[in-house]
């Protein structure tokens, strides 16, 4: 063997070792990497964790970051209030055409496709809800901005503090495609191009086909509704802490609490476990609460923005790892209220 032979194959064998040791870091089970990526970016980073009423981790809590779907917490909310001041009925039946007309193929990474097969016929009010919060669908969350009324989903939103009015989904992330200009647009300019776009869906007036670019996604995503880790800890506190009560709370946690139903494993530590997450090519967020069986309380909120695909995957690969870590292991979240009190 000729000593060019050699080297070419100590080329492939380290080679092979680097693409396994790659292939190692983005699969391994890695919750530390979530609060090392918190640190490491704090210009578009956001932490919020509170234990028993009290505020453990308040890191960049306090800056307004994207919500992605993390904002249909609020709709959630508002369906919830209505169902209990006996303005709405949850067993209403909803048209799967109306439904449809909010949707774009390809545009919510097959979540609302997901929700229809795992339902029978046309759906109930509830059920759309709960497909807006468990699958995350996009189409069932600009549909409910009309049942519910937009006027009242941005009176509730007016008595947070720190949080931008709310764009529909479907029609902010169309504003790239159908309008001209998109890039001169400030955000109230925007914000008013993707309600007119809603209105003429609405209206069946407009039918969008198209893919958004890398580009178009970052615009969409940098314009999407904003708020802040603080506020939305206080949000998901308020029914953590009782502070919901009657036929309202009873709907609010059916909806959110989906990870109680569809985790049996959960109900053996955990009483109460609610949770929304929402994310772009971009964007990584969660807003959680969980009440233990032995009596914990917690409220968890993380905001992420201006991620590559690799810090994508990685945090998306470890997130569920890093919340149970956070809430059953006592020094991993000792620790990390030292780090971040002492950042």
């Amino acid at each position: 063997m000729n000593k060019f032979a050699v080297i070419g194959i100590i080329g492939l064998i380290v080679a092979v070792v680097v693409i396994a040791a790659g292939a190692y870091w983005l699969l391994k089970d890695h919750p530390e990497y979530v609060l090392s990526h918190i640190e490491n970016n704090s210009e578009s980073s956001a932490l919020y964790v509170a234990k028993n009423g009290d505020i453990m981790i308040a890191y960049q809590d306090d800056r307004k970051q994207p919500l992605a779907s993390t904002v249909k917490i609020i709709l959630a909310m508002e369906y919830a209030e209505q169902v209990g001041s006996n303005n709405l009925d949850p067993n209403e039946r909803v048209s799967l055409m109306e439904l449809e007309k909010y949707y774009f193929s390809g545009t919510d990474g097959g979540a609302h496709p997901a929700w229809l097969d795992s339902i029978e016929g046309e759906p109930t009010l509830h059920e759309v809800v709960k497909g807006m919060i468990t699958y995350s669908s996009n189409a069932n969350t600009d549909y409910l901005i009309e049942k519910l009324g937009r006027d009242s989903i941005q009176d509730r939103i007016a008595t947070l503090s720190d949080h931008e009015p709310f764009l529909p989904i479907v029609g902010s992330m169309l504003v790239p495609i159908v309008e001209d200009g998109v890039e001169l647009m400030n955000r109230d300019e925007y914000r008013e191009a993707a309600w007119r776009i809603h209105d003429e869906i609405t209206s069946e007036a407009r039918v969008a086909e198209g893919d958004l670019s890398m580009p178009e996604q970052r615009l969409w995503s940098d314009h999407l509704t904003s708020s802040t880790a603080r506020t939305y800890g206080e949000l998901v506190a308020q029914l953590n802490r009782g502070n919901w009560s009657g036929e309202a709370e009873e709907v609010l946690r059916d909806v959110l609490e989906w990870p109680m139903q569809v985790n049996e494993g959960n109900a053996e530590w955990l009483k109460h476990l609610g949770m929304k997450g929402g994310s772009t090519a971009f964007v990584l967020n969660q807003a959680m609460y969980a009440d233990r069986l032995d009596g914990e309380q917690y409220e968890l909120v993380i905001l992420l923005d201006d991620l590559g695909p690799i810090e994508q995957f990685k945090l998306q690969r470890n997130m569920n790892s890093f919340f149970v870590k956070m809430l059953a292991d006592s020094q991993f979240l000792e620790d990390a209220v030292i780090r971040f009190n002492e950042s």
